[in-house]
């Protein structure tokens, strides 16, 4: 004989409230996903239409505010690089605008873009702080990303923005580092 907590009878149960050795007991966990989602078996395909034309629409926007912040992170480190900035106090806007641009290129088709903007921001977390020696690195991000932007270079299979990705991780690996840790 089974029990189940939705049962009033514990006719099985001793005195404690405890089951007798030899049965078991039947939990019903209330499914509670519905409510959380709302009615509905799927998603409406018209707003799924809707939201795929919104990025379409905002696609050439997109070049346009991703070269503003390239441009944003080239003036920084070219100040950071005449002395006019302090290189290790810039690491945190660097980064903001290297993982904006990442987290955006995917969205509309800059896969190439999102891999030279995650280089740069790992490159970053790997910093205890920067120095000087690694605006080079910094640099060399940044006129990809505007490269990219510019020729409008979609997708990452294009061998040649394969081989500036390589090319990039080389540079890395030549930086001095100063490693967390």
């Amino acid at each position: 004989m089974s029990v189940s907590l939705l049962d009033n009878n514990l006719d099985d149960a001793d005195s404690m409230g405890e089951l007798i050795d030899g049965e078991h007991q039947i939990i019903h966990v209330p499914n509670t996903l519905r409510a959380k989602t709302g009615p509905g078996e799927r998603v409406d395909p018209a707003r799924i239409k809707e939201a795929e034309q919104a990025i379409l629409a905002m696609a050439d926007d997109f070049r346009v505010w991703a070269m503003e912040d390239v441009d944003r992170m080239r003036t920084i480190i070219n100040e950071c690089t005449d002395g006019k900035l302090k290189v290790a106090d810039e690491r945190e806007r660097i980064y903001d605008i290297s993982h904006n641009v990442k987290g955006q290129g995917s969205t509309f088709g800059y896969t190439l873009l999102t891999s030279v903007a995650d280089n740069l921001c790992n490159f970053l977390d790997r910093q205890e702080t920067l120095l000087k020696e690694h605006l080079p690195v910094m640099a060399a991000h940044t006129e990809a990303l505007s490269a990219i932007l510019r020729f409008n270079v979609k997708g990452s299979d294009n061998p040649t923005g394969q081989e500036i990705v390589r090319s990039l991780h080389m540079l890395i690996t030549k930086s001095p580092a100063k490693p967390k840790g």
